[in-house]
Parts: C-alpha cells; structure tokens; sequence
C-alpha cells in the first residue's frame, strides 16, 4: 500500500505547524519566537533525532525532504510519515520532557530552525497567551490520538 493511503493510520502525520503556533500571536512575540531559531542545514541520510533521545531541541522543518517515522507500539502499526515543511518536531516532547518516541531522518538535504528547549520554555513562561494557545494545540494532538487509538 502507498505511503500516502497508510497516513491516516499515523498519529504523528498530524503535525503542529509554525502558521498553526504564530497565528493570532502579537507581532513581537512572532519576531522573538522565529528570533530564537538557530539554522541548520543537514544533508540527506542524517538522523535529527531517534527514540528515547530526551529533547533539548525542538525543530522547526524550513525545506527539504525527511521521514518521521513512529517507534511505539506493534511494529507494524505505524508507518513512516512524510516530513515537511513548515512542521514543528518536539514541541510535545519539549513542553512534557518526555523522550522522542520517533525518529526523523533527512530524504534530501534539509533546513530546520533549531530552537532551544531551556530557551523556549523561557519564552512562553511571560506569555499566557501563548501558553493558552499551546494548550488547545495539546488538546487537539490529544483527540487526534484518541481518535486513532479507537479507530483500531
């Protein structure tokens, strides 16, 4: 089966995205936000991060091809999710300080803003309104997930 029609089956194909964390945000807090990213430019074939990796970093996909590929539960029950841009990787990871449970790997030379877990959290501590929005992201995630979980 193509990778396209196994998506739905994926939890993690259901990305956070930067249009979805800025939308709404004041204009200095976006410029402060996109400030904090570090650019990185990796070439294909490089892990980003892998599983039970505790997250300093979140990552913020700028252009390029990867692969996020889920690594709980059966073997067989979660694909590979293509990765793109404009995603955010560890924004759950860095906010509960759970370790990755997926992997991310470069398909062809990749740009990600790198940002600082310490940095981020720092951030959004003076911001309740970002912190009020990061909470119906979490949300969101969080139905999605029931929704898979039951749809199995």
């Amino acid at each position: 089966m193509p990778l396209q029609e196994k998506q739905a089956d994926c939890y993690y194909c259901c990305p956070i995205t930067v249009n979805e964390l800025l939308r709404g945000l004041d204009a200095i807090s976006r410029e402060t936000l996109t400030s904090l990213e570090e650019l990185r430019s990796i070439p294909p074939g490089v892990t980003v991060f892998a599983p039970g990796e505790q997250p300093i970093n979140m990552y913020v996909h700028l252009m390029g091809k990867a692969v996020l590929t889920p690594q709980t539960g059966p073997q067989n029950t979660l694909n590979p999710c293509p990765a793109g841009p404009n995603r955010i990787y560890g924004l759950i990871e860095a906010l509960s300080g759970n370790p990755f449970e997926a992997s991310l790997q470069t398909v062809s030379a990749c740009q990600f803003g790198k940002i600082d877990q310490a940095e981020f959290l720092s951030f959004i501590r003076c911001r309740p309104a970002l912190c009020f929005k990061l909470a119906k992201i979490l949300s969101r995630s969080y139905q999605q997930a029931v929704k898979l979980i039951n749809s199995h």
